[in-house]
């Protein structure tokens, strides 16, 4: 529904730093519905302090337009960590990733518990946590993200829109019995959610897959969860019960809050420090692709350049105006943006999180530079080939056996011949 810009924010006396800024794609804009949730989004998130919360900034109205400018979190998403970890023939360490776990359930709980001067207890529910919400930043933190489906109880006086509970939003692997039964639901969907992440840490398999979505949901709603020490025998005992706790199908049986859940998993296993987590993900960086060509784009483009990224437009007036002071930077030339944000959160759509480079300008001199060197050596070599076979053909030919005057000599008696011979008479056609 939104797409995901990386830009510089510009401030006096050289002041410069990165951010996300979060735009409606074209084709949602003019939706009443889309711009309503869009505008949720920024409201609860503009709520929300926490350092396992990516942080919103400020809001940005360009006439019809809306930019939500959040922190940048560089690192990676849940998803790419435990896909770079399935290519490397390994599963993310238990320690590493109960701390990540539990860093996301600190960052729920503050959301749940969110309390607003006016309204009280705004009740928060994100209804979306999975891999590609969950951002593992470098500095080894771990931060949920991407509340635009979110629920709030409250909110009538304070601008949130009030979701029904019949709109059936989020990915279906992760998503409660509960929410697939339209039914009634909490802040404990987001329990459930954080035991099915948990459980695929552990096991480096997925919980819930089929052919299709209905397969998927009646997985959810019918198959037992398997146990995690069986799927994989180094998970503690402990730990296992934490995780087929939060898995609960009854909300009643699950842990009461995030906090909760979160105490209970640092008593059952070890926790690993946020330095040994940001040495995980500088390791599994290594490994594989960079999701996002950050370092490609920087520094951001003169003036004078002309931008690739669409909307160049919209972009320039926005810069001009007074509220403007964030600028789109130089568009990525690994062509990531219209797909996977540097948040991860559209891989969800089409799981097109890789997609082939793009070519700089520099790379295509190159390569036409080459290009006109190895025709040069091609037609070198065809010369050279050209002047030898004609040397060969020239060597091959035999010399001429008699000389021209005797052809001359002959022609001579031919023609002499040929008048001294007599002469027939003409006949006469028959009269008549």
């Amino acid at each position: 529904m939104g797409t995901v810009h990386l830009g510089r924010l510009r401030g006096p006396l050289g002041f410069s730093r990165l951010v996300a800024i979060k735009t409606l794609r074209p084709d949602y804009a003019a939706n009443p519905a889309a711009r309503a949730a869009f505008l949720d989004e920024a409201r609860l998130t503009a709520r929300l302090r926490h350092a396992n919360v990516a942080s919103t900034l400020d809001v940005v109205v360009d006439g019809d337009v809306v930019y939500i400018v959040m922190e940048y979190i560089e690192g990676r998403c849940l998803a790419d960590l435990s896909r770079s970890a399935a290519m490397s023939c390994r599963r993310i360490p238990i320690p590493m990733a109960c701390t990540i776990i539990h860093d996301v359930l600190l960052g729920l709980d503050h959301a749940h518990e969110a309390y607003d001067e006016i309204e009280g207890r705004l009740q928060i529910v994100h209804c979306d946590v999975s891999p590609q919400n969950v951002r593992v930043g470098k500095d080894g933190l771990t931060r949920i993200l991407d509340f635009g489906i979110a629920r709030a109880t409250a909110g009538t006086t304070t601008g949130v829109h009030r979701r029904p509970d019949l709109e059936l939003r989020g990915k279906i692997p992760y998503m409660a019995p509960e929410q697939l039964q339209h039914a009634p639901f909490d802040h404990r969907v987001d329990i459930y959610a954080c035991g099915v992440l948990l459980w695929e840490m552990l096991t480096g398999k997925r919980l819930f897959a089929g052919a299709n979505k209905m397969a998927v949901v009646a997985k959810v709603l019918t198959d037992p969860v398997p146990h995690p020490s069986i799927e994989a025998s180094d998970v503690p005992e402990a730990l296992a019960q934490v995780v087929l706790c939060a898995l609960q199908r009854d909300p009643n049986r699950r842990f009461p809050t995030a906090r909760a859940m979160a105490n209970a998993l640092a008593a059952s296993a070890p926790l690993a420090t946020h330095a040994d987590v940001a040495e995980l993900v500088r390791t599994l960086s290594k490994a594989t692709t960079p999701q996002s060509g950050v370092r490609a784009i920087l520094p951001p483009p003169p003036p004078s350049s002309p931008s690739p990224m669409p909307n160049e437009a919209r972009a320039a007036h926005l810069s001009r105006s007074r509220n403007a002071r964030y600028a789109y930077a130089k568009h990525d030339p690994y062509g990531t943006y219209a797909k996977h944000d540097p948040y991860g959160t559209y891989a969800k759509h089409d799981g097109s999180v890789h997609r082939r480079r793009r070519k700089t300008t520099r790379e295509k001199i190159l390569s036409i530079r080459g290009l006109i060197v190895l025709v040069g050596i091609v037609g070198v070599i065809l010369g050279f080939s050209h002047a030898w076979l004609m040397a060969r053909r020239a060597e091959a030919t035999p010399p001429a056996s008699e000389p021209t005057s005797a052809y001359a000599s002959q022609a001579a008696k031919n023609e002499a011949a040929r008048l001294q011979a007599p002469k027939m008479p003409r006949p006469h056609p028959p009269k008549r």
